[in-house]
């Protein structure tokens, strides 16, 4: 649920009318694509929530400040050149966070040790910049037709 109240909140902030060959909310007014990407994330807080247990939701809100700050970062630069570095800054706090966090949401509620913990961590975030690097790469030269 938080990962597509992001893309609700996302495709809002970019305009993008169309992902995965499917109508996003922000094909609808203003005010309704802001409410679906808001009752998400409400919602996905609430499931959080009712698990009672801090460590989640300290996950859960590192996520949310890394995700805002990089949207507004790539708000920000949009149509300037940025450096290698500021793109995978953006792409670590957009969608590796979130693969990140997810990762270590699992170890906390399987119980697992700190060391392994930072290690599910550290893989999230990996995999979330390989997926977003994937991502990137087939928004320029993917053909829609083939790909959905």
């Amino acid at each position: 649920m938080l990962h597509s109240a992001t893309l609700a909140h996302d495709d809002l902030v970019d305009g993008g009318s169309i992902r995965r060959n499917h109508a996003t909310s922000s094909s609808h007014t203003f005010p309704v694509s802001l409410l679906v990407g808001d009752y998400l994330l409400a919602q996905s807080t609430s499931e959080l929530a009712s698990l009672e247990d801090p460590s989640l939701m300290k996950i859960h809100s590192n996520i949310l400040l890394a995700v805002c700050g990089g949207e507004y970062q790539q708000w920000y630069l949009s149509g300037k050149s940025v450096s290698r570095q500021t793109y995978f800054d953006i792409i670590e706090k957009k969608t590796a966070s979130l693969f990140a966090g997810a990762a270590e949401m699992a170890a906390v509620l399987s119980g697992t040790d700190s060391e392994t913990r930072a290690n599910l961590r550290e893989y999230g975030l990996e995999i979330g910049t390989l997926y977003q690097l994937v991502d990137d790469v087939l928004d320029f030269i993917g053909d829609e037709a083939v790909l959905w």
